[in-house]
């Protein structure tokens, strides 16, 4: 956020780190990245940087209380689509 960012790079910039991270794990593991399999895991990571960007830039929220509510929120909903087995429309469609 030091660099004046907009909303939609501040969004970009935590998609690619969240998925990066993530398809990294699952090419350790040898598996097919989630990220390839699942629409909504980036959707996710999209929606919590410009969450981000809201909290801090525009209604100047604290940055480590502002870290800590939205990882807590985004694991407990990522922990729900993994539970409930929840995807995007259309994404369970054979190409």
């Amino acid at each position: 956020m030091g660099l004046n960012q907009n909303l939609i790079t501040t969004a970009i910039l935590a998609t690619l780190t969240g998925a990066g991270g993530g398809v990294i794990r699952d090419m350790l593991v040898s598996e097919v990245p989630a990220v390839l399999r699942e629409d909504i895991y980036a959707v996710l990571a999209f929606g919590t940087g410009m969450l981000y960007h809201i909290m801090i830039k525009n209604l100047h929220f604290m940055k480590i209380s502002t870290t800590i509510f939205l990882f807590t929120a985004s694991l407990c909903i990522r922990l729900l689509i993994i539970k409930y087995k929840i995807n995007l429309p259309g994404a369970n469609k054979k190409v």
